[in-house]
């Protein structure tokens, strides 16, 4: 029974925010640029890490209005009905992400795509004490 409810938690758990480092992001918005640079600027040395839920981020195109913009590559996809996770790989630091998405989202393995968030989902974090970031 133990090793039954192990494995239920691991296939149905999803991460409730990917963390990446400020390196590892595409693009910023300028806005964005101008917020982080004011909190590093006054904190010598120290890094930002960024927070979005697998939900809070959507496919770029050229219309999007976006703060940060991810290159990455798919991982695998798990059809979970009502919507699917994709699993991610940014293309800048290697690190890997969960994208929640709708159900019927087409994407292929190994596709390259361009993930985008807004402001409003993100959470910064000071990545050395983890303590969050209000600018």
């Amino acid at each position: 029974m133990q090793n039954l409810k192990q494995y239920l938690l691991l296939a149905f758990w999803v991460p409730s925010m990917n963390f990446i480092d400020s390196a590892g992001i595409s693009r910023f918005s300028d806005d964005l640029t101008q917020r982080m640079a004011s909190y590093t600027n006054t904190n010598a040395g120290k890094r930002i890490q960024i927070g979005v839920r697998p939900e809070q981020l959507f496919v770029m195109n050229e219309a999007s209005e976006y703060d940060l913009m991810l290159d990455a590559e798919v991982l695998a996809v798990e059809d979970l009905g009502a919507d699917c996770l994709i699993y991610i790989e940014l293309n800048s630091d290697k690190s890997q992400l969960i994208w929640r998405a709708v159900a019927g989202t087409e994407v292929e393995i190994g596709e390259k795509i361009q993930l985008a968030a807004k402001s409003e989902s993100l959470h910064l974090f000071d990545s050395e004490t983890g303590e969050r970031i209000e600018i």
